[in-house]
């Protein structure tokens, strides 16, 4: 008998909820973000996050496939997204606006 390693294939479900809920997360994350401090009327806040919405979800989830293990993808997503959620939630506070 010969004694060979197996192989351990990852397991790709950290990096599939990173890229479909976190992307998600972060998506919203940025559109409020942008419908926040775009320097415009607010339908055309509104509009430009929504224009902006699909481009960042499809970016976090191809950057969170692209990641080796989930703990990477989650980072590589979530730190992101915690930042955009902290901006968009400053800048309601500070000006007072209902998005």
């Amino acid at each position: 008998m010969s004694s060979q390693a197996k192989a351990v294939t990852p397991k790709p479900w950290g990096r599939i909820s990173a890229g479909t809920l976190g992307g998600l997360l972060l998506a919203l994350a940025v559109g409020v973000s942008c419908s926040v401090f775009w320097p415009s009327d607010p339908f055309d806040r509104m509009f430009m996050g929504a224009l902006l919405f699909p481009g960042v979800w499809v970016t976090a989830m191809c950057t969170a496939f692209t990641a080796h293990t989930g703990k990477q993808a989650w980072l590589w997503v979530g730190v992101p997204t915690l930042l955009f959620t902290a901006l968009a939630t400053t800048g309601l506070f500070l000006f007072k606006q209902a998005v």
